[in-house]
């Protein structure tokens, strides 16, 4: 009641002819949820600077809660807030703030209020993920706004940006991902491209423009005036070039991102499949088993190799392929329903090859690696870190043994 009450007081002020049939209240509404916000800010600031120590500690727990369910209203609050003169008010704001990192959404919800039109909501934002993530996190946060910036005013001029929009994307999914340092080199590359893009054009511009002035009085000379088309096609073609260095990127950089969701994916099996390191079973493992044994002794082979000759791009996809044949894909379903009988060999092939693909991951993206690492399999393993765990030696003595035998059979004399 209160709200609609507002709103007809607001709607009383405006010009007369400003509502149109047609037009809709939807955006006059928008006063309406914006002041029930503003609302309950100012309740919670009450509340928190309140002597009342019980008033506070209600205002605290009704921020958290709010916090929880609805991230993307709240973190404007929370940004606006986070320098707050009143030490209590700064330090809730903070902590809270700092929550709704730990999820992705949330640090993605934050990292989004760096195009924010309010400067002091964006200084908020690279202060906090400084503070959450690290220092490069501010880094990146910075470039990040440098970078929106210059994108608005190409657009403006007409200058091709969208594969710097779209890097820029995906570098913000790289950095949620944990891959910071790989994130700041995308949008370091991003702000430096968009900045030499928007020189070139300027200069082409003022090159073109005088030229074109220069039409007549070359026409005059001799000069055919059939000059001024292969110009303006030349301004053309600089407004929809294709810039492949760029798309190399986004395309890395997406094949980098689905080898996060398959390293994820493989620690939900690991964390609800295994509760103790499986034991190699004495039981005659089958033909399809010895298979995928052998082909993990491969797949460390060729990655090694890939990874020594630079050829980084193709090991990630001959990594992605062979987990999604063998432990996450749909090619997969054989193995999850003898994991799902409790199968003792499918146990251990599930979990010795998910090891092996990790301790590969590692040396690609050590970042989620170690993260994967801590979560699924630390408790299994016992080692510190992922990179001084040991190649699981059952598995590979059994594929070298494998192998060795299909050696001796093809040279064996007939």
């Amino acid at each position: 009641m209160e709200c609609r009450l507002l709103l007809m007081e607001r709607l009383m002020y405006l010009p007369f002819g400003l509502l149109k049939p047609g037009v809709g209240l939807s955006s006059y509404g928008r006063l309406c949820r914006k002041s029930d916000q503003e609302k309950f800010e100012a309740r919670i600031l009450s509340s928190l600077t309140s002597r009342f120590p019980s008033r506070a500690r209600k205002a605290e727990q009704t921020l958290a809660l709010r916090a929880e369910e609805q991230p993307g209203e709240i973190v404007d609050i929370l940004l606006r807030n986070h320098d707050h003169e009143d030490e209590r008010v700064r330090t809730v704001m903070r902590n809270t703030l700092a929550s709704v990192a730990e999820q992705k959404e949330g640090l993605a919800l934050i990292l989004e209020r760096m195009s924010s039109p309010n400067r002091d909501i964006r200084r908020a934002a690279q202060s906090s993920l400084g503070s959450i993530v690290g220092a490069h996190a501010a880094t990146y946060a910075s470039f990040y706004e440098q970078t929106i910036l210059l994108v608005a005013m190409s657009k403006r001029k007409d200058i091709p940006v969208g594969d710097i929009v779209a890097l820029a994307e995906v570098s913000k999914h790289t950095f949620v991902d944990g891959e910071v340092m790989e994130a700041i080199k995308d949008i370091a590359f991003c702000l430096d491209s968009i900045k030499h893009r928007f020189r070139s054009s300027e200069q082409l511009k003022d090159y073109l423009a005088d030229v074109l002035k220069m039409a007549p009085n070359l026409s005059r000379m001799g000069i055919s005036s059939t000059i001024e088309e292969p110009l303006h096609k030349a301004m053309s073609a600089s407004r929809h070039r294709s810039y492949d260095e760029t798309r190399e990127i986004i395309e890395a950089r997406t094949r980098e991102s689905v080898l996060r969701t398959s390293l994820v994916k493989m620690s939900e099996d690991i964390m609800e499949n295994i509760t103790e390191r499986p034991i190699f079973s004495q039981e005659e493992p089958s033909q399809e088993d010895i298979q995928v044994l052998i082909q993990s002794f491969d797949l460390v082979d060729s990655i090694t190799s890939l990874m020594l000759a630079d050829r980084r791009s193709e090991a990630i996809e001959m990594l992605i392929a062979f987990m999604q044949n063998t432990l996450t894909g749909s090619a997969s379903q054989d193995l999850k329903r003898r994991v799902r009988l409790r199968e003792p060999a499918a146990l251990f092939i599930l979990y010795n090859v998910s090891l092996v693909c990790l301790k590969l991951a590692s040396s690609i993206q050590p970042i989620m690696a170690e993260r994967v690492y801590q979560k699924a399999f630390r408790r299994l393993e016992g080692e510190p870190s992922i990179h001084v765990v040991m190649w699981p030696e059952e598995i590979m003595r059994m594929a070298t043994k494998e192998a060795e035998q299909s050696s001796e059979m093809s040279t064996a004399p007939t």
